[in-house]
């Protein structure tokens, strides 16, 4: 079963979608440090528990590209306000793509309103 992490600035309506959809959803204010959690703590939990991070952070694409942390990204990249509903929308056109990406030791994607790219994956 795949595992989620959501990044702080997501929604809890994409974990409740995704946790409706045969994920095991987590979002970042549920770990101990809530909204306060660093990067480093949240890629530390993610790969500890081999949870995809759900992000629309650069910092963790830069992380990611750096140094593989953490190992399994998906980097939400919108240029305009995207509502969450239009977002969990979007998350679930490509969610059968984002789960078979799961098996992967390593990936990190892309997506935004009109296409999801996978830049890396082992």
């Amino acid at each position: 079963m795949m595992k989620a992490l959501c990044d702080v600035h997501l929604s809890m309506r994409l974990v409740k979608f995704l946790a409706a959809n045969g994920v095991e959803a987590l979002h970042a204010n549920s770990l101990p440090h809530k909204s306060e959690s660093t990067d480093a703590e949240l890629s530390a939990y993610a790969d500890q528990h081999n949870c995809v991070v759900f992000t629309k952070d650069e910092d963790f694409r830069t992380s990611y590209l750096l140094r593989r942390v953490p190992r399994k990204l998906i980097h939400i990249r919108v240029t305009n306000g995207l509502r969450d509903n239009d977002l969990v929308a979007l998350i679930g056109r490509h969610l059968a793509e984002l789960k078979q990406l799961d098996s992967c030791e390593s990936f990190y994607l892309e997506i935004n309103a009109e296409q999801l790219t996978v830049i890396m994956a082992s």
